[in-house]
């Protein structure tokens, strides 16, 4: 019974192997970190960094926070960039970097690299 068990759980093991997708996303954030640190300014406005990422071929979405847009200014705005040249996860479950940024009065005031199985959409082109 025993090698019956470890001969299912082998399977289970290799089949999700199979499934997985190298990662670079490890090496497209230390690309990202780079020209971030090269490229852009601390407290960087909405237009540099839009500037930025499109010189690089990549789009930024900016949203309203729920404060901002119904509570009239009490919170941060958000701006992010999902790199959909960076590839992990799985088949049927991909994986993106992601970076976003908290905005201040027009301004970034901190980023965050990250990763996301939804990269981002433009709701307006749907």
């Amino acid at each position: 019974m025993r090698r019956c068990l470890f001969c299912y759980v082998m399977l289970a093991v290799l089949s999700l192997t199979a499934c997985s997708k190298a990662s670079d996303i490890p090496v497209r954030q230390q690309y990202w970190e780079k020209e971030m640190a090269a490229g852009l300014k601390d407290g960087a406005s909405r237009a540099e960094l839009e500037a930025f990422f499109g010189a690089r071929g990549q789009a930024l979405r900016c949203y309203s926070s729920y404060e901002n847009a119904y509570k009239r200014g009490t919170g941060n705005d958000r701006c992010s960039m999902t790199d959909m040249s960076s590839r992990g996860g799985f088949d049927n479950l991909p994986t993106y970097l992601i970076i976003i940024f908290t905005m201040k009065d027009g301004r970034s005031i901190s980023r965050e690299i990250s990763s996301t199985t939804a990269p981002d959409i433009d709701l307006n082109n749907m």
